[in-house]
């Protein structure tokens, strides 16, 4: 067998391994870019529903100051 032959299947055994290994291990850069947009909305989601959740609190909040605000009232004028 030529030398040239030799040489030519083993180019082509490395070419035909490189191809293997992005099909295998390579992402095509679309599905990281699909990745980073599914992320941001995950992301705005769980922004959105922290906001609901500290607004919530912060209603609670409010409300058992005006109780105990009351309840503070009412025993000063049971001291009376």
């Amino acid at each position: 067998m030529p030398k040239w032959v030799a040489v030519g299947i083993m180019v082509a055994a490395l070419l035909i391994g490189l191809l293997g290994g992005y099909l295998y291990w390579g992402r095509p850069l679309g599905s990281v870019e699909q990745e980073l947009a599914r992320v941001r909305v995950e992301a705005e989601a769980e922004r959105e529903a922290l906001t609901r959740s500290l607004r919530e609190t912060e209603g609670r909040l409010k409300t058992a100051r005006e109780e105990q605000e009351r309840l503070e009232q009412a025993l000063a004028e049971g001291r009376k």
